[in-house]
């Protein structure tokens, strides 16, 4: 059973709000000289950069958790994250050490860290077949709080 983030910390900062993902594609050339791509695998593991603004409390719990829940990041844990597909529990690993504390105010320190997730943050399997009714769903469901509020 995977480790779980702290509850009674703050969700991560996205850094520089990107997610690097790893190609999933391998190429061979053939005999004719055409080049043929496969997937390598489906499941995408992604890398991005967070921060954590975090009080006095927060930091000692963070850091007491990383030494001794995931044993100085060994292990992988589940955190909330917000991607293009909304807030998301998804399974996460560190990088490397994380940097910091970094005192960032009066009581607040500054955490960075890499996380790579375990699989892309993507809509469900396929729904990439009907784009349509992703780019409608927004509307959708504002129809449906708007006309039946209490259903």
């Amino acid at each position: 059973m995977l480790k779980q983030y702290p509850s009674g910390l703050p969700a991560p900062l996205k850094g520089d709000r990107s997610f690097q993902m790893v190609d999933p594609l391998v190429s061979s050339a053939s005999g004719n000289g055409q080049t043929r791509w496969d997937r390598r695998f489906t499941d995408v593991p992604t890398a991005t950069p967070v921060s954590w603004i975090l009080s006095d409390l927060q930091a000692q719990v963070f850091e007491a958790w990383y030494r001794d829940a995931i044993r100085d990041g060994a292990e992988w844990f589940e955190m909330p994250l917000r991607s293009p597909v909304g807030r998301h529990v998804e399974q996460c690993h560190f990088v490397s050490a994380y940097s910091g504390p970094v005192r960032s105010g009066y009581d607040r320190w500054r955490f960075d860290a890499q996380i790579v997730l375990r699989r892309r943050p993507l809509p469900d399997v396929g729904e990439g077949n009907f784009p349509d009714d992703i780019m409608t769903s927004e509307l959708f469901d504002k129809t449906i709080n708007w006309e039946w509020p209490t259903a």
